[in-house]
């Protein structure tokens, strides 16, 4: 019967352009796992590119150090180790440098794209308690006048600094009066070598993670609701 023969092809027709369809999908699926994939592989090099270039100058450094350190008195001017400078790689991922360097990220700003809006940036701030003696140093506070944002810096974040920034973000609460005790307190790490697990806890005790490794500085929130102090 034609009426059924038509509907036959039809349907045959259907059956092969679904199958088609599918290999396409398949195909694309495929593509862009591998395409991800990939991404994640220039991105692990790059990171550990990162991290070698970091720790043969820290090497470095720390090997100068210690041959001024030994040098007959007489082979080190008095000045010496005030005038010694560090190799370049080093003025990006320490002291003074990576401050500077974090601080230029528009860091207010970036902060302003998750629902803070601070008004004041400081850096290196220090407070003390005179009853109990109690010093806490701070490489950048951002505020307003109901919380702030204090940010410790390291040239490579390692699984002690978490629990020592809690404990900082703590005393700052109990400490520093801000604001006559009504101001909130927030915490973030920043690093140019952050390893991920390390990343992944501090994210998951309610710290940022403000990443200064690139060309630009980029802020993470917390994994869950941030921790308040």
């Amino acid at each position: 019967m034609p009426a059924v023969e038509d509907m036959r092809a039809a349907l045959d027709r259907i059956a092969r352009e679904r199958a088609e369809l599918e290999k396409a999908w398949e195909r694309e699926r495929a593509a862009r796992a591998r395409e991800a994939l990939e991404t994640q592989k220039d991105w692990e090099r790059e990171q550990k590119a990162r991290e070698q270039e970091f720790a043969r100058a820290w090497k470095e450094w720390a090997k100068t150090q210690e041959q001024w350190k030994t040098a007959p008195d007489e082979a080190q001017p008095e000045d010496m180790w005030d005038r010694q400078e560090a190799p370049p790689v080093m003025e990006r991922f320490s002291g003074g440098g990576m401050v500077d360097r974090v601080m230029a990220g528009g860091l207010a700003k970036q902060f302003g794209r998750l629902g803070y809006r601070f008004t004041k940036i400081s850096r290196n701030v220090e407070f003390e308690d005179p009853r109990t003696g109690v010093h806490l140093a701070v490489d950048a506070l951002l505020e307003n006048n109901d919380c702030a944002m204090a940010v410790t810096i390291k040239p490579a974040l390692a699984a002690g600094d978490i629990p020592d920034h809690i404990e900082r973000l703590r005393k700052l609460r109990k400490y520093s009066g801000g604001r006559n005790g009504s101001q909130r307190f927030y915490g973030a790490l920043a690093a140019a070598v952050i390893d991920e697990a390390v990343k992944t806890s501090a994210l998951g005790q309610g710290l940022y993670i403000i990443d200064s490794s690139g060309g630009t500085v980029t802020v993470t929130p917390p994994l869950t609701e941030p921790a308040v102090f």
